[in-house]
């Protein structure tokens, strides 16, 4: 496991500058030429470059999707129907993309790619949450080959750590674009945001997660500084994450199901705890640094806005999206009954049917998981 090259990718959770030099050597590792990253908006058939390695150019492959805009949409949506929609994070080649490689090699796109030195491309999905999200291709150039059984293993165990850094520095580079400053982007954000060094000493929090730490019986500091989760059971999971990199990227495209979940009261709504290494914090003057972000949701007190987008990407029935919205409000099952008149019974029918169909496993986990809709969250 190369630990250096997954540390850079968790440091760009924090520092997004770093991501085109990360990109660019991921490549390097697994034998591709470059990567990028983008967002496919299947509604309104767009396609944004969000990032791409250092060695590409920018104004080059917004040009190319300016100008084979429908090949390219029509791939995304052949190449997101061969992902699988669990977990997993695997590569898929443009081999999918026509019935023989002689064909494939037709299509103008593919001939423009050609012709600009990339031969071979691999895509997938980084957010199977939000299939909007999270899309990644690499690109081999025409001196390359496919990538070999041992490549695409050592591409399958980067992945995940990719999507994960990716997943945590979203409500940053959402709130950034109003705030150019990370310092006054952080402490304008709704999530609780914590840097602990590698004794678990709080060396930064931001106004949100003071709050947290002040009035919600969850968090507490010994004289020290030394930050502690209260739920014993929930400090264990955390010492855990501290324990190495390979703690963490276990659950590929939908890396929410890592956090940890902990609560001290009897609210069916808990916080939501995500944490990632870090082995430099740049924006903060550090160049070396050991130690992890932790990123802390309450629950509680976050209002989700972006139903409709939420209900379309998950076909909600209207009663089943009724239910999310008084749910994410943190009303009991009883609670939501009472207000729709209904059995408590159809309830519980409804909110399963809730976590089937977006792979959670409580209710916490279905608010932040919704959360990470456009990040259009606001305190209650």
């Amino acid at each position: 496991m190369d630990t250096d090259l997954i540390l850079k990718i968790y440091d760009a959770a924090l520092d997004q500058d770093l991501w085109p030099e990360v990109l660019a050597e991921v490549s390097h590792s697994v034998g591709a030429s470059g990567a990028i990253v983008f967002e496919c908006d299947q509604a309104q058939r767009q396609i944004q470059l969000t990032i791409q390695s250092s060695n590409y150019d920018p104004g080059l492959i917004e040009g190319y999707l300016e100008n084979y805009h429908e090949y390219e949409f029509a791939d995304q949506l052949a190449l997101a129907r061969h992902s699988k929609r669990d977990d997993e994070i695997v590569l898929i080649s443009d081999n999918i993309l026509a019935n023989s490689r002689e064909e494939l090699l037709q299509y103008p796109h593919v001939q423009s790619m050609m012709a600009a030195g990339i031969a071979y491309r691999y895509g997938t999905l980084l957010n199977k949450d939000d299939l909007n999200y999270g899309r990644f291709s690499f690109q081999l150039g025409k001196k390359k080959k496919p990538l070999t059984d041992e490549q695409l293993r050592q591409a399958h165990v980067l992945l995940p750590h990719i999507a994960k850094s990716l997943s945590i520095c979203r409500p940053i580079s959402s709130h950034q674009k109003e705030m150019q400053v990370l310092e006054a982007t952080l402490q304008d954000m709704p999530i609780g945001v914590a840097i602990i060094n590698d004794r678990g000493i709080l060396t930064y929090r931001n106004s949100e997660f003071l709050r947290q730490l002040e009035q919600c019986n969850v968090y507490e500091l010994n004289p020290v500084k030394k930050l502690k989760i209260k739920d014993e059971r929930s400090q264990s999971q955390l010492n855990k994450y501290m324990q190495g990199v390979e703690m963490h990227g276990k659950f590929g495209a939908r890396p929410r199901k890592e956090a940890i979940i902990t609560s001290l009261d009897s609210s069916e709504l808990a916080f939501c705890i995500e944490i990632c290494p870090l082995s430099k914090i740049l924006p903060f003057g550090e160049k070396f640094f050991s130690g992890h972000l932790i990123y802390s949701l309450d629950t509680k007190s976050i209002q989700v806005r972006n139903f409709e987008k939420i209900s379309q990407l998950y076909n909600f029935t209207a009663a089943e999206t009724k239910i999310l919205k008084l749910l994410s409000k943190g009303m009991t099952n009883r609670q939501i009954a009472e207000r729709v008149s209904r059995s408590v019974e159809t309830i519980n029918t409804q909110v399963s049917s809730l976590y089937s169909k977006t792979h959670c496993q409580n209710r916490t986990q279905l608010v932040r998981m919704t959360s990470g809709f456009g990040f259009e969250l606001t305190p209650r």
